[in-house]
């Protein structure tokens, strides 16, 4: 099982534009936690699905695939308008096996 906890203006955006990598405007977190028995392979990309709209986000940082053991925690991280991430109502996130873990948007 994989947790999903959505960050929205994260504390992190100072982080990456001031003081770390000049990574400017990234306001989202997607935090992931392994929870379950298994060692997952999780892509840096996901999406918004509403009951009408699919939009994915295939650029999060980090890039590449990101191995996840059970126990083990991660984040996500990119820029969204916040109005249009509040017009969907899950964020999915894909592994490699071809399961897909969903986060309820919380307005």
């Amino acid at each position: 099982m994989l947790k999903i906890t959505i960050v929205l203006n994260t504390a992190m955006e100072e982080i990456f534009s001031k003081k770390c990598c000049g990574y400017h405007d990234m306001n989202l977190e997607i935090q992931l936690r392994n929870e379950g028995d298994s060692t997952l392979s999780i892509p840096s990309y996901c999406d918004l699905v509403n009951d009408s709209e699919t939009e994915r986000i295939d650029y999060l940082f980090p890039h590449g695939k990101h191995i996840l053991e059970p126990g083990r925690q991660m984040s996500f991280y990119c820029y969204i308008d916040e109005n249009r991430l509040l017009e969907f109502e899950n964020l999915v996130v894909h592994d490699d096996s071809g399961s897909t873990h969903r986060a309820k948007i919380q307005t």
